[in-house]
């Protein structure tokens, strides 16, 4: 009964380190990333309203949100209400509590 035990935990452990193995921490070019193609709308309702927006000749917009005690900014572009692009200055790359995402996903690079 003690051998039978013993096996179970071991190939629970292993079973373990195989799932852990076959991911990685999400970024926050992940995160970016995963509001390209989303609405204004839905973007607003989860940010609020952005610290700043610039209209471009183009009819497209860029919004940008900052995080005042840090400096970080993170930006928006904006084309026929959709997020087309992103990128960030002066932020860390990691986040506070990040999800296990596939590490076969490649991290996404700033666009804007």
């Amino acid at each position: 009964m003690k051998r039978l035990i013993f096996i179970i935990a071991i190939s629970q452990m292993l079973t373990g380190c195989l799932s852990i193995m076959g991911q990685r921490l999400e970024t926050r070019n992940d995160l970016m990333q995963s509001w390209v193609g989303s609405t204004e709308e839905k973007l607003i309702s989860k940010w609020g309203p952005p610290y700043r927006s610039y209209a471009l000749p183009n009819g497209a917009k860029i919004i940008s949100y900052n995080d005042g005690w840090n400096a970080c900014t993170k930006k928006f572009m904006l084309e026929q209400g959709q997020v087309t692009k992103w990128g960030y200055s002066n932020c860390s790359m990691s986040l506070n509590q990040p999800d296990k995402i596939d590490k076969n996903i490649p991290i996404p690079k700033p666009s804007l």
